[in-house]
């Protein structure tokens, strides 16, 4: 019975080809928008988390201060790295903070060159241990900094320039002087270090930024800690464990305030934001599924009067109205099938095309996501949406009476 069903819901769709696809056009441009909507927004979830990942480290644990008040900078913290050293499953830690101090060029010959100055104080795990971070420094000339360094300097190439800094000469920072050891690559565009993303700082461009050892920035600027640190865990390491333990630590040190962040800790407000911007596109996009449904109603209250001659022989030969509200909500739901199957493939090929479009023209990678889930749930849904608005035609036809069916013109 039904295949007999599907058998006549199909002949009774190719009989009016046009009027048909007509409604599955309907149908597929809102399966479209929301495939290709939401495909789009995970794929850029994908992408972005992908690029945390690449730059913070899924073995890394973050260490800041509770900000004082909403949306402001995190304040200093100062701690002890063989406070956290002593945790078990740590591996590394590291920091930098950057500041903005008075440098002036120490010099016999030449006129004194000064000025205000970004100088940042790195320690050196952070060069060894957290590159990715930080950016991988490109050396002109000299080298950069060692752990055995002290009162020692390596310059952007911008800030060597300014200051007319060759390596071996001095410089003074709030009257400390220093001795430039390397020099880097002219890198005008580029930011070579991250840590204002997650810091609430701007980000270290190296081509203006003066490096110093960590260790002396506290003494330049009389105020000891960082914005945030680092900590790397060991291969193995229970993550989540090991970030416990560093706050059952710094609780036990007396460092108030301190807030311990993992990788995951990261990535979940930012996928919960991305995934409450594609539900609200994919609820717009959801609209004109809605007008796509109120066609599908509308062939069908069509159908059913043009085949009220038809319903009536089928009733009188011993078809129940079951049977005539089943034919026509195979129908529709069909008509539903094939919108959702041809707005499916259309969507993936838009946010694939639109992916490569804006790594074409705005050299941004957006990674592009096919998921089998959303492409089942697309396609179920269409079906749904096609027998939903067959129903009311539907009853309709099963309602109609034999004879006054068989009557009608």
């Amino acid at each position: 019975m039904i295949k007999d069903l599907f058998s006549l819901a199909m002949r009774s769709i190719f009989t009016r080809k046009l009027r048909s696809w007509l409604t599955v056009i309907g149908i597929f441009i809102g399966i479209t928008a929301v495939v290709a909507l939401i495909s789009l927004g995970l794929g850029l979830e994908r992408t972005i988390i992908d690029q945390i990942g690449q730059i913070f480290g899924v073995d890394t644990i973050m260490i800041i201060r509770q900000p004082e008040r909403p949306g402001a900078a995190p304040p200093l913290i100062a701690i002890d790295f063989d406070l956290i050293h002593g945790v078990e499953g740590v591996a590394a830690v590291a920091t930098l903070r950057s500041e903005t101090g008075f440098v002036s060029k120490v010099a016999e010959d030449d006129a004194p060159v000064r000025g205000l100055l970004t100088v940042v104080g790195l320690s050196q795990k952070m060069i060894s241990e957290f590159q990715p971070f930080i950016g991988e420094f490109t050396l002109k000339h000299g080298r950069i900094l060692t752990a055995d360094d002290t009162y020692k300097a390596f310059l952007g190439h911008g800030v060597a320039t300014q200051l007319r800094a060759t390596i071996g000469a001095v410089i003074e920072i709030e009257d400390q002087r220093f001795e430039v050891i390397g020099i880097l690559e002219p890198d005008p565009e580029e930011m070579r270090a991250q840590a204002g993303v997650f810091a609430g700082q701007p980000p270290v461009i190296t081509d203006e930024t003066i490096f110093i050892p960590f260790a002396l920035i506290d003494e330049l600027f009389e105020e000891a800690g960082a914005h945030f640190f680092l900590v790397k865990v060991d291969e193995g390491a229970q993550i989540a464990q090991v970030a416990e333990e560093i706050g059952t630590a710094l609780t036990a040190a007396g460092v108030a305030n301190a807030v311990v962040m993992t990788f995951e800790d990261i990535q979940q407000p930012i996928s919960m934001a991305l995934r409450a911007v594609q539900g609200f596109l994919a609820a717009l996009a959801a609209i004109s599924l809605l007008v796509g449904g109120v066609g599908v109603m509308n062939t069908m209250y069509t159908a059913v009067l043009e085949r009220t001659k038809e319903i009536g022989v089928m009733k009188a030969v011993g078809a129940k109205n079951s049977h005539i509200l089943s034919l026509f909500l195979i129908e529709s739901g069909l008509i539903g099938l094939v919108g959702g199957v041809i707005g499916v493939i259309i969507g993936l090929l838009l946010s694939t095309g639109t992916a490569w479009a804006v790594l074409h023209f705005f050299d941004i990678e957006i990674m592009t996501v096919i998921s089998v889930p959303l492409i089942a749930g697309a396609i179920f849904f269409s079906f749904i949406i096609g027998s939903l608005a067959g129903m009311l035609p539907a009853r309709r036809a099963s309602k109609l009476h034999p004879i006054e069916a068989l009557r009608y013109e």
